[in-house]
């Protein structure tokens, strides 16, 4: 004879480990929106860090030329105070 209450019991235990593994994979897409929205920003970040390094790639350039027009005009001031002082 089929005993219910073992089954009842089965049953049970099939809704129990069911709703365990439903709460596992909720908190497993959890993780993966976590791990997305973190990859986003790491890009965000990278694509932002690329924009400066180019920006200051554009600024070195013109840094010989800030000093040696610098010491062009220290060196024209200098002739001028001896030139025109001494």
């Amino acid at each position: 004879m089929v005993d219910i209450s073992k089954i009842q019991q089965d049953i049970a235990e099939s809704q129990a480990r069911a709703n365990k593994t439903y709460v596992d994979i909720e908190g497993i897409r959890q993780s993966i929106e976590q791990s997305r929205a973190t990859v986003e920003k790491i890009h965000q970040d990278v694509v932002e860090s690329r924009a400066n390094t180019k920006k200051i790639e554009k600024e070195a350039r013109l840094y010989p030329y800030v000093t040696l027009g610098a010491a062009m005009v220290g060196g024209l001031i200098v002739f001028v105070l001896t030139r025109f002082f001494a």
